[in-house]
């Protein structure tokens, strides 16, 4: 009885393991066939999308509503131009239009973009006493020239900039062009070439650079906002051809460049010699500079850089007594420092003995040709502080102050110290439109420790298109 028991007993279990597999089995079926038909769903929804994209295209063709090229509003910024932007070279990066060259018919990202902007630009002028010329120049105070009154409208300094970049199987390379009406040719208020610049990204960090765009020397930073087209005295201030290299790492930046040299002195009667007086002015090296910027949080900036220059003469113009070669050097730095939302301190300091045209009004001021036929190169510094005070989205109040002094080395008639003040008002109601307006002090003092003043007041507007 008890065999009976349990052969019935393994009998219902082997068929409940039976019915219980064919289940599991049945369920399993069915997940699998419910997991497929999803699948077939996910897979119809993805072709339907992919159907509507420009890269579902077969090669050769593209969507009807897509295009090679393509036009939008607004520039490149900071793709183009040269490392730094002065404040009066920058333009709201809504102005200005851009063009847009896919390179194929899959429609990827645009492998090249060209954008087209800049701004008009007129200036109401007047001297109280001295004719500084279209930007402030304080050299150009007559000592004892009386009260010379004068008014000057001008707009030549408005611009056109043209930047492109492209990306390349290379790495990216990048352009930029820009003029204005500055020039000094046959023509009135003559069209003349501010910036042509090119840049390739070698690697990630490491960028070659080539063209004529602003000194590596020069900072873009530690002066305020002005109205005036230059800006305070002091600071080294001059554009020219060069070759660089720039190393980008985390918040530093650094340059090193080749640039072209030009020995810029005068003779003990103060007469200018130079590459472009046909004196023998001899130049064998190029100039080499250097730079580096930390950008801080809040939009700090510190600027250090160096300068080494080659001065020659070979001149048998002036009777074959000229023959000599002397080193100048020199070294700058300039800081922002934003305080809260409202306050920015500026400063620079520039120092260099034989620096010549490379300090704002100083050309032809590298040293003097003496007696014995030979090159006393001239020491200078410069300083400059100022401050801004954001009174609200679109105004703003702007403080400079600049001095310039320079040291041994001098003709007898010739310059000592130049002093300058700019204190302004600035309104940007629309990027569109910007107003401005300046009260500007300048001094000169000469060697002999005579002195002239000049006070000039300017309204200037920019229109950006």
């Amino acid at each position: 009885m008890t065999r009976v028991l349990t052969n019935r007993w393994f009998r219902t279990t082997l068929l409940g393991g039976v019915a219980l597999g064919a289940m599991a089995a049945t369920a399993q079926a069915d997940e699998l066939g419910s997991l497929k038909a999803q699948l077939e769903t996910l897979q119809a929804r993805v072709n339907e999308i992919e159907s509507t994209q420009p890269g579902a295209t077969a090669p050769g063709t593209y969507p009807a509503n897509a295009s090679l090229i393509t036009f939008r509003r607004g520039s490149l910024l900071g793709s183009s131009d040269s490392p730094f932007t002065k404040y009066e070279d920058q333009i709201p990066g809504d102005r200005g239009f851009t063009i847009a060259i896919t390179p194929t018919a899959d429609l990827p990202a645009p492998i090249t973009e060209v954008s087209v902007s800049g701004y008009v630009k007129a200036d109401f002028i007047f001297d109280t006493r001295n004719d500084l010329g279209r930007s402030v120049s304080a050299d150009a105070i007559v000592i004892g020239g009386g009260d010379n009154e004068n008014f000057q409208a001008l707009a030549n300094q408005s611009r056109f900039r043209i930047r492109s970049r492209s990306d390349t199987a290379v790495g990216q390379i990048r352009t930029l062009i820009e003029g204005d009406f500055e020039g000094s040719g046959s023509g009135v208020n003559a069209f003349r070439l501010r910036h042509a610049w090119g840049a390739w990204d070698m690697t990630p960090n490491l960028t070659f650079g080539a063209g004529q765009t602003w000194t590596t020397f020069m900072p873009l930073n530690g002066v305020a906002p002005t109205v005036d087209f230059g800006g305070p005295t002091g600071i080294p201030f001059v554009r020219q051809t060069q070759l660089r290299l720039t190393y980008k790492y985390g918040s530093f930046t650094t340059h090193v460049a080749l640039e072209n040299p030009d020995t810029d002195l005068r003779t003990s009667g103060g007469i200018a010699v130079n590459n472009g007086g046909g004196s023998g002015v001899a130049n064998e090296l190029p100039d080499l500079t250097a730079a580096m910027q930390w950008e801080g949080p809040g939009g700090a900036l510190v600027h250090v850089s160096g300068i080494l220059r080659e001065l020659q003469v070979d001149d048998d113009a002036l009777g074959g007594t000229v023959n000599d070669k002397e080193l100048g050097y020199g070294f700058n730095t300039a800081v922002d420092l934003p305080i809260g939302d409202m306050i920015t301190l500026y400063g620079s300091f520039t120092y260099g003995d034989g620096l010549g045209r490379y300090l704002l009004n100083a050309g032809n001021r590298a040293g003097v040709i003496n007696a014995a036929g030979t090159i006393d190169t001239t020491e200078v510094y410069g300083i400059t502080a100022g401050a801004s005070l954001r009174l609200s989205e679109a105004s703003s109040i702007n403080a400079n102050w600049g001095y310039e002094r320079h040291g041994n080395a001098l003709a007898s008639a010739d310059t000592r110290s130049l002093q300058t003040g700019h204190l302004n008002y600035m309104w940007q109601p629309v990027s569109k439109l910007r107003m401005g307006i300046e009260g500007i002090y300048a001094e000169r003092e000469l060697v002999g420790g005579v002195n002239d003043d000049n006070l000039r007041f300017q309204f200037g507007t920019w229109f950006f298109f």
